[in-house]
């Protein structure tokens, strides 16, 4: 299975998704803001990322472009910003 970082501000909606991948059988690992995102994704190569739109330090769509445009982690798959009802 893959490894999935969630990049998501509520803790609510980590816990959701998380339950979800961890049942069909994925590692998750877990981000509170863009920057935290950012470090883990250099750090520990996830397969995926999925990341909400609004999060603090630096948003989901500046994350998306940080992955793609650094030359160490652009072979992960892009991340698929999230907008979502709050």
């Amino acid at each position: 299975m893959k490894t999935v970082l969630l990049a998501y501000e509520r803790e609510q909606d980590l816990n959701a998704m998380e339950v979800l991948l961890k049942a069909r059988g994925h590692t998750v690992l877990r981000a509170k803001n863009g920057v935290d995102a950012l470090e883990q994704v250099r750090r520990e190569g996830p397969s995926v990322v999925v990341s909400d739109v609004l999060l603090p330090k630096l948003d989901g769509f500046a994350l998306c472009r940080r992955i793609k445009d650094d030359p160490l982690v652009q072979h992960i798959a892009p991340p698929r910003p999230y907008v979502g009802n709050r």
